[in-house]
Order: C-alpha cells, then structure tokens, then sequence
C-alpha cells in the first residue's frame, strides 16, 4: 500500500462499521478479562498492538496501559506517529520479533495472524515476548470457505476456524479464557453475499464495500449489540470473525 492508501485506510478506522464495531468487542473483551490485571499493578501494563497498521486502535488501547506499536510497514509508522503510542517499532521478521523475553502484560493482535505465512511460528513468538501469565487478544477472519477477492485484496494467506486455532494456541502453551465466533449478526447477509459472487464469477477487488451512512451506522448498532453480549458471559456459535483472549 502506498501513502494515500494507507491515509485512506486511516479515515476509514474512525468511520467505517466493522473497525468502530471491532473496537467496541475488543474494549469489552479488555475490560472484562485484562482490566483486573491493570488494577492491580502500581506501574501501568506494559501492552504491545503487534501490526498496528496507521494506529486505529491506540486510544483504546491506552485506556488499558502503556501501549508501543510495531509494524512492518515504514508508511503505517509514519502516519501512526500522530497515535497515542509511547513508542513506535519497525519490525522485518515475524518470526523473531525485536523483543526481550517476558517484556509484556499483553499483546494485541487484531486481524494480523492471517497475513503471516507461518502462523504456528509466530504464536510461539508471541508466547515468548509476554510475561508469565500474559496476555494475548487476537482477532482473525472465519471460515476458509468465505475466502475471496476480499481477503486477497488484504493479503491474506488463509481464514480459520475456532477449533484449529484454539489448537494452534493451546499446543504453543497458551491458556484460553475466552473464544467467540464475531460479527455474528451480519454473517447471513455477508455469507449470501459470497455465495452470489461465486454464482455469477465475480470477485469483490476493493477491501471495502461502502454503504450509506443510515446502514454504516446500523451496522456499528448490530456490532455493540454484540460486545453487551460478551459483556455478560455470551459467546456464538458462527461469525465472520474469530476473538480469543488467552494467557501465557
């Protein structure tokens, strides 16, 4: 992505529905089962958004601790500098992440894993660069079979199911406390829209489709609705998206 791309991308973080309806799940999932932790540390949690892209999610995130960024990409960094992050990070391989080990209380990764090509040697490296009983957030695409023009427009490598990935993270030495399904209320309308491009062959090349502002709005109401659901315990069975909270 060039510049104006990603100056794009970083107006569509403030107003587009599924990042203003992701943040509100994210936040609930934080307060729910991080928060307890930053109350009882005197020093704030030391929290890493891994792949924080033009910087989106670092107001939340700093409700919750000191936040650093890192990402592969000098744009993002760029325009993620005018974010609330106390540190900015380039990093090249996510394999071997410029990191100490047992540095942080939490690490974010909201719709990242899917970008990597080794994801199995990524969730291990994530699990070395947390504290003992650490935490990580991830959020990922669901259902390989809803895999379009869409996901390759993003470049993603491959969208998962809740089994597998529970698998993935439990056989690198992480705990779960909490796994949902997502963006469940919108699945019906986002699967048949899948199923119509695979009936008349076409692909969906943009990585957003843009509604009215009436039904932008609507949606971001379905997604809150949602996050009051996790608030209390709820979990789904089906979703566009994957949440887990684990811990180290």
């Amino acid at each position: 992505m060039n510049e104006p791309e990603y100056q794009k991308l970083k107006e569509l973080e403030e107003t587009y529905w599924w990042h203003i309806g992701r943040r509100a799940i994210i936040k609930v999932v934080l307060k729910k089962y991080f928060d307890e932790l930053s109350r009882q540390k005197k020093d704030l949690p030391l929290l890493l958004d891994l792949g924080c892209g033009t910087g989106g999610n670092a107001a939340l995130l700093k409700e919750f601790g000191e936040i650093i960024g890192a990402d592969s990409s000098p744009t993002a960094l760029k325009i993620a500098q005018k974010a609330d992050f106390s540190k900015l990070i380039a990093i090249h391989n996510e394999a071997r992440l410029p990191f100490e080990n047992n540095t942080f209380d939490c690490v974010t990764l909201l719709d990242v894993l899917e970008h990597i090509e080794n994801d199995d040697d990524a969730i291990t490296e994530y699990r070395r660069i947390l504290k003992p009983g650490g935490s990580l957030i991830l959020t990922v695409p669901a259902y390989q079979w809803l895999f379009s023009g869409h996901d390759e427009a993003l470049n993603h490598k491959r969208r998962y199911l809740m089994k597998n990935l529970t698998e993935q993270l439990s056989d690198a030495g992480f705990r779960i406390y909490f796994k949902s399904y997502a963006i469940t209320f919108l699945f019906p309308i986002m699967a048949l829209y899948r199923f119509i491009e695979r009936i008349f062959k076409r692909k969906q090349k943009a990585s957003y489709v843009m509604f009215p502002k009436l039904i932008n709005n609507f949606f971001v109401v379905l997604l809150k609705i949602e996050a009051l659901a996790f608030k209390i315990g709820a979990s789904f069975p089906f979703g566009t998206s994957i949440i887990i909270y684990a811990k180290k």
